[in-house]
């Protein structure tokens, strides 16, 4: 699996524990905004419904990598750690009569201890400026109108990279000068 699909598959889980939505019994409700699911197939403008989606951010914090190379329990070999931040942004469209309810929900249970828990076991965290959704924007698919509600939070993932290379148990250092070799 694919680093965008893993988040994916964490961003359904989040928007199904923050909405108490058991996606078992209720799996149509919350779906990809991806082709071929996408708002473009719904058929009831009354119908609730979530579009979620994971894109990759850009800060300057991005660019800030950490090496760190430690001793290993082997003499042989040293431990390379490579550590940096990517940012995240989720996406949500939410549809349907109780889509500003969802999207209002959903905005605050990003603040709910359980879900911070869910996301801190992917290293997440929640950039806590998160803006009030963006309201009842009329859009026509088909011939109907239908009431969208955008939402979105911005996140830091710490990403730790670590490897093992070989070590260098010992060197003879010889300094030659122009007087010759000293030791």
């Amino acid at each position: 699996m694919s680093l965008f699909d893993d988040l994916m598959d964490f961003d359904f889980d989040l928007t199904c524990k923050a909405l108490d939505i058991d996606p078992a019994t209720q799996p149509q409700n919350i779906l990809p905004l991806s082709y071929p699911d996408s708002p473009a197939g719904l058929k009831n403008p009354h119908a609730d419904c979530v579009f979620y989606l994971v894109q990759f951010d850009d800060a300057g914090i991005n660019r800030q990598i950490d090496d760190i190379t430690a001793p290993n329990a082997d003499e042989t070999l040293v431990t390379r750690k490579i550590q940096y931040v990517r940012n995240l942004r989720f996406i949500w469209q939410l549809y349907g009569d109780d889509g500003a309810e969802w999207a209002d929900t959903l905005r605050i249970m990003l603040f709910d201890p359980d879900i911070q828990t869910l996301l801190a076991k992917q290293g997440i965290s929640l950039i806590t400026d998160v803006p009030d959704p963006v309201g009842s924007i009329p859009e026509k698919i088909g011939q109907q109108w239908y009431k969208r509600y955008d939402l979105y939070a911005k996140f830091n993932q710490l990403v730790t990279k670590e490897t093992t290379l070989p070590a260098v148990a010992s060197a003879d250092v010889v300094i030659v000068t122009e007087k010759g070799v000293e030791t």
